[in-house]
């Protein structure tokens, strides 16, 4: 599609904006590529071996070069991390999610105000789409999917091109601090605990995968989405059901790229 000018999209659509940057069109199917080839690695492993699961994510990472999609590119490169680590130590993937979990609830909002210290909302070098990103009250607590409404609660930041918060801040760690505050970052960490232990309990290469995709996931939630979109938690519940059906059930004997795996 990329290679030969959109001809897909010049055919399905029509209006001008689109036509502009067509490219900016397939960046949720970017995201999408980036959870997905997990799960497609874990079914790769159980029926070809490792090479054929390897392969996988490779070619998901050439073809995101050609997409404009930084999310995309960061989850799988951070995915692709956690995969190696899991690969290389059972403990190894658990911790890595423990980390990577505390560390965009706490860092998250901690970053936003370095940056908005520096005036980096305004800095040439960050993408456009970047600028609203940079929270300055993570912690306001303004209750549930108020992020969207932020601009008509500051008139002043309305009149501006790019307010402050735009619909959302595109960081699910802001989000959850902006409207629920304390007690949502409670629920958040509870429920990451329970995805971690489901994830930590999956049998060998399930349990890499399942790594991979939660590290993907929380990184692309941190730099892009609404945590509420439909399509965004549809994408997150479709993964995890995927992980978990590439996993044999106790009855399944082992084949020939079970015992390769093993």
């Amino acid at each position: 599609e990329v290679a030969l000018g959109f001809p897909l999209d010049k055919w399905l659509h029509h209006t001008p904006q689109v036509a502009a940057n067509p490219v900016v069109a397939l960046n949720r199917g970017a995201v999408a590529m980036a959870i997905l080839c997990w799960p497609g690695a874990a079914f790769l492993w159980r029926r070809f071996g490792r090479t054929a699961s390897f392969a996988l994510p490779a070619v998901a990472l050439l073809v995101l070069s050609f997409l404009s999609s930084l999310s995309a590119g960061l989850g799988l490169i951070a995915g692709a991390v956690t995969a190696l680590a899991a690969s290389c130590h059972p403990r190894a993937g658990r911790a890595v999610l423990v980390l990577a979990t505390v560390g965009a609830l706490v860092g998250s909002p901690l970053a936003a105000k370095q940056l908005h210290r520096l005036d980096w909302e305004d800095a040439g070098w960050l993408p456009r789409s970047a600028a609203h990103r940079i929270a300055e009250k993570p912690l306001a607590g303004w209750g549930f999917d108020a992020a969207r409404y932020m601009k008509r609660l500051n008139p002043e930041a309305a009149a501006e091109p790019m307010s402050p918060i735009s619909l959302h801040p595109h960081n699910a760690a802001l989000q959850v601090l902006l409207e629920l505050v304390v007690i949502g970052a409670q629920v958040a960490l509870g429920i990451a605990w329970i995805l971690i232990r489901r994830a930590d309990a999956l049998p060998s290469p399930e349990r890499a995968f399942a790594q991979a995709t939660y590290v993907s996931i929380l990184a692309i939630s941190c730099t892009a989405f609404g945590i509420w979109q439909n399509k965004w938690l549809a994408l997150i519940a479709s993964a995890a059901l995927l992980v978990a059906l590439t996993a044999p059930s106790r009855g399944d004997k082992p084949g020939p790229a079970d015992d390769r795996a093993t």
